[in-house]
């Protein structure tokens, strides 16, 4: 799809939203895919200081993104978080592993 078109109609959406926060979770998941990690950060950042509980996928992918930029302690503080939530995740082992 059109990722562009995609982000502009998410930050509307997440304007409009005061209770679910999916559109940001969507677009820091744009935002990762496209490389643009300093941003898919403040956006999972968004979606975590927002969504009680912020599930332990949008830990994992900051983590992802952290580690993208070089902030690995960031990144560590994150994958541990997601571990502690969802200690059996295959994904989340492999990251919290290495």
């Amino acid at each position: 799809g059109d990722d562009a078109a995609a982000l502009k109609e998410l930050a509307y959406v997440e304007k409009l939203q005061t209770t679910d926060f999916r559109a940001s979770y969507k677009r820091a998941m744009i935002l990762k895919r496209q490389g643009k990690y300093e941003e898919a950060t403040a956006a999972f950042t968004h979606y975590i200081e927002k969504a009680k509980p912020a599930a332990h996928e949008a830990f994992f992918h900051r983590a992802q993104s952290y580690q993208a930029t070089g902030k690995y302690e960031n990144a560590h503080k994150d994958i541990k978080r997601a571990f502690e939530i969802r200690p059996f995740d295959a994904e989340v082992l492999t990251l919290y592993s290495t």
